[in-house]
């Protein structure tokens, strides 16, 4: 026990500062493979909006209602709530959205995991469930202590992951690690992929399969890059070669691509951030060579009322948003689908504090899932 408790404990110093994401999709309890039989459209989703810690009771400040851009049509609610969980589900359903990637520190909340994992949904919806670390600047959700926390994590998650609702490439549980850039100053690849090997190892010693494993490459590390701002060609070649140590690729969270500095805020309209983001992702999918990429696309961008409150110390935003450029981004996504992980992922489903939301809103309404499913008929 101890020789295992030190193997993993290797493995938790890696990974303990990242978000795991595991892809889930409705179903039975029977392990099966996922053979793509439908375009997956997926969303990040939030869960901390008016909804306590359950380990620290703390609220995490960033998801506050107060600081909104926007305003859901069923008005402000609790996150929490298996109920407006199942209401999100069914919205997100009815206009082809079929993948909530959750970001979440209610991992042990049951009205939340039990609204996941409601069959109700049906087989063609699919979501996904985080464990995460955040920053020392906000609030830390379910933080790992030990390496016994590791196997607490995987066995929380055995019944989800033999699930047929689990989404599963070749067999394999998908886990996303976002961020996976901040691993590189300090460790070689041989020693991440020798990490990431030996928690898959773990896992399949257990449980008889390995994982798949997606890295996302966070906005800090493109915003270190002096290229990014001075509107050079950004070389990826120092990432690409981390990138082998994971199944697939993809971006999150790049607000600042097509933005100009105005008086200390990156500022540019959602069409100049469409051509930037458009030559961005070509840049890098040619460094990546023949690595898997997951095409991703924002939803609006502003985080003013963060900034103005003191919550951020960065300001960006994304003017001339609307749900027709928003559609156009979509629409220009298609060149850059792969056939072996047909997914386009979005951002997001209800990040109010950053302006970014497909979720029905009072400004809004439905239009920006109209958009969606307009998208999803025409192309797949």
């Amino acid at each position: 026990m101890a020789f295992i408790k030190i193997i993993v404990f290797s493995v938790f110093a890696f990974v303990v500062g990242f978000t795991f994401i595991g892809c889930v999709s409705e179903g039975n309890n029977e392990i099966v493979n996922n053979n793509f039989s439908d375009f997956i459209i997926g969303t990040y989703y939030f869960t901390a909006f008016g909804s306590a810690d359950p380990i620290k009771d703390i609220v995490d400040p960033r998801l506050a209602w107060q600081y909104k851009m926007y305003t859901p049509l069923i008005g402000e609610y609790d996150a929490s709530d298996g109920n407006i969980v199942r209401q999100h589900i069914s919205q997100a359903k009815e206009y082809g959205v079929n993948l909530f990637i959750v970001f979440t520190s209610l991992i042990r909340n049951k009205g939340i995991r039990d609204a996941f994992s409601d069959n109700r949904a049906g087989a063609s919806f699919s979501y996904c469930i985080t464990l995460q670390k955040w920053g020392e600047n906000f609030y830390d959700p379910s933080v790992l202590q030990d390496a016994d926390d590791i196997f607490s994590w995987f066995d929380l998650h055995n019944n989800d992951f033999r699930m047929q609702n689990y989404f599963k490439i070749d067999g394999k549980p998908v886990i996303f690690i976002i961020d996976f850039e901040f691993l590189f100053p300090k460790y070689t690849v041989d020693e991440i992929k020798g990490n990431l090997t030996q928690a898959e190892n773990m896992y399949r010693g257990k449980h008889g399969t390995g994982i798949y494993w997606i890295g996302v490459i966070g906005s800090s590390y493109i915003h270190s890059l002096p290229s990014y701002w001075s509107n050079q060609n950004i070389d990826f070649d120092p990432l690409a070669k981390y990138t082998t140590i994971f199944d697939a690729v993809t971006v999150y969270n790049l607000s600042t691509v097509g933005a100009v500095n105005v008086g200390g805020t990156q500022i540019g309209t959602y069409d100049n951030y469409l051509s930037a983001w458009d030559t961005f992702q070509k840049d890098l999918i040619s460094d990546l060579g023949n690595q898997v990429y997951i095409p991703s696309l924002m939803a609006g961008f502003d985080n003013s009322n963060l900034k103005q409150a003191g919550m951020d110390s960065w300001h960006h935003v994304i003017s001339n948003f609307n749900p027709d450029n928003f559609y156009r981004g979509l629409e220009d996504q298609v060149k850059f689908v792969d056939p072996h992980l047909p997914m386009v992922i979005i951002e997001a489903w209800n990040e109010f504090t950053e302006g970014s939301v497909l979720e029905p809103t009072i400004e809004h309404g439905f239009n920006m899932l109209e958009k969606v499913k307009q998208f999803r008929d025409k192309y797949f």
